[in-house]
């Protein structure tokens, strides 16, 4: 079968778990978009139209750089899941689900604290980066490009040798670990783990609040 609908403000369109199906979504490339996905259910939303993917194993969302589009990505609160971020292209992704974005300006990833979930960030290589990250939030952002990750247990900041950029990690109120080497380092405890690749300049804070959210 092959189904179109033209011209409708609201779509959705419904798969079936375990099928391997598999929905790509579209946004307007001359406006502002926000895609938001979940493990059950992707949604990608702008002026005048919303398209809603239910059910489906993979959801692709594409946006366009530089039009200020937005993605939320939730994690599965029973499972353990992976985020992924680089410049170019988010995904999230657990048993039973994978979804990307792609495209997009800002990225968000929710996790389910305690269940032991992981964010990978990776930098712009051709730019200078930041990173901030705290036992509870991590925001990384570069020329173009920005995440935010939320209520992850593990995270793993990869930056390109030769570049400067920056690494803060923010400890917690309990005791915790530091340990540096040229090459990495990694603040931690038993309720997070936070670790940084080539980094050329990597600040511990000691005993002052997480940083504040810029986007």
């Amino acid at each position: 079968f092959y189904n179109r609908a033209f011209a409708f403000d609201s779509v959705v369109g419904y798969g079936t778990k375990g099928n391997g199906d598999l929905a790509k979504l579209y946004g307007n490339p001359a406006e502002a978009n926000l895609f938001e996905s979940h493990p059950e259910h992707g949604t990608m939303s702008g002026k005048g139209y919303s398209v809603r993917a239910e059910s489906y194993d993979q959801v692709l969302a594409r946006g366009t750089k530089g039009s200020g589009d937005v993605a939320k990505m939730y994690d599965d609160p029973n499972g353990v899941d992976m985020l992924v971020a680089k410049p170019t292209y988010s995904r999230m992704y657990g048993e039973g689900y994978y979804n990307q974005a792609t495209y997009f300006d800002t990225v968000y990833g929710y996790a389910t604290p305690g269940q032991y979930d992981s964010v990978r960030m990776y930098d712009n290589p051709a730019g200078k980066d930041t990173l901030d990250a705290s036992p509870n939030l991590a925001m990384m952002s570069g020329d173009g490009y920005a995440y935010q990750a939320e209520g992850f247990w593990e995270l793993k900041a990869y930056a390109t040798s030769g570049q400067d950029d920056v690494a803060n990690l923010y400890d917690s109120v309990a005791n915790d670990q530091f340990v540096s080497f040229p090459e990495y380092a990694v603040l931690k405890n038993a309720d997070f783990y936070n670790k940084v690749y080539r980094f050329r300049y990597v600040l511990s804070l000691i005993h002052i609040s997480e940083p504040t959210r810029p986007y």
